[in-house]
This record gives structure tokens, C-alpha cells and sequence, in this order.
């Protein structure tokens, strides 16, 4: 027979795939299979606040991963249900980041910034070539870097190009 312990935490992960599966039409996890996920877990504790709390789903095949991830763009929630948000779990520093490369595309210094598989990439320009992003410091060069550039076409435009000076 069973420990009491060992059916609540079964009972417990079947609910988590449950709900995991249940994620309303997403066409995310059609094809997916329940040999495919490594595990479920919850993060925190549930409380009157936070009532829904974050799934983890790890998979056991990177490409599983990538293809899931992918296709969230397609996913939208059926008329009255809440949103439901797809991201990367990243670790407190990329997360930090990758809050901080956000806040930047906000106040419009850089154009975009995104996770994937777990790094941080930003594109300075729309035109630009993705670039990875590991600390807070290179993130902190980059934006003065770009503030410095954009001073300077500040600069630049009121300028009629003609030397003012007087030399009679």
C-alpha cells in the first residue's frame, strides 16, 4: 500500500498536468504528448492575492520546447477568460536583464528586446542584427552609447553645414 505522502503528491501532479492541458484552445498543446514533458510544478504559495499561481512545464526534448514556444504568438484567450503569458523562466539576473533591455524599449532608446532559450537579446535599430546581452554594464554601454549618437544627429540637424564663423 501506498504512503498517504505519495498519493497527495501524485494526486497533486496529476492536477498540475491537468490544468496544464486544459489551457483553453490554445492549439499549443494539441499535439503534444504526455511523454514529451519532463515535469509540472507550481511556483510559490497559493494565496487570496495571488490565486492563480505560475505553471513550470519542463520538457524533455529542446526542440518540444522551442516548437511550444513558438507557437504561443498563435494563441489568443477565448471572449471572457484572462490571458494566459508564455515566457521564459529565467534566472533572477537574466530576469532583472531582461527588465531592464524592456524599460530601455519603453522610453524608446533601444528598438526590442526578447528572451530566448533562456538569453537576452536586444536589436539596438529596427535594421539591426539581434545582439545578446549578459550583464547590466554592457546593457549600460549600449544605452549611452546610443544616447551619445543620437545627441550628436541632434547636433547634426541644425546645422546647415555652412561654417559660421566670420572671416572677413
Amino acid at each position: 500500500m501506498r504512503k498517504m505522502s505519495e498519493l497527495l503528491a501524485s494526486l497533486k501532479k496529476m492536477m498540475t498536468q491537468q490544468a496544464f492541458r486544459n489551457l483553453p484552445k490554445m492549439h499549443l498543446t494539441s499535439k503534444l504528448k504526455k511523454t514529451e514533458i519532463e515535469e509540472i510544478y507550481r511556483l510559490g504559495k497559493k494565496t487570496q492575492q495571488k490565486p492563480m499561481r505560475d505553471l513550470v512545464v519542463r520538457f524533455k526534448k529542446k526542440s518540444t520546447r522551442q516548437q511550444f514556444y513558438k507557437n504561443r504568438k498563435s494563441y489568443s484567450p477565448p471572449e471572457g477568460q484572462h490571458n494566459i503569458y508564455i515566457n521564459d523562466h529565467l534566472t533572477e539576473h537574466r530576469s532583472s536583464l531582461f527588465y531592464s533591455a524592456r524599460k530601455l524599449v519603453k522610453s524608446k532608446v533601444i528598438h526590442s528586446a526578447w528572451s530566448q532559450q533562456g538569453n537576452i537579446l536586444i536589436r539596438k535599430q529596427e535594421s539591426d542584427k539581434p545582439m545578446q546581452i549578459n550583464s547590466h554594464q554592457e546593457l549600460a554601454r549600449i544605452k549611452e552609447e546610443l544616447q551619445e549618437h543620437d545627441e550628436d544627429d541632434d547636433t547634426n540637424q541644425f546645422s546647415d553645414g555652412s561654417d559660421s564663423s566670420d572671416e572677413d
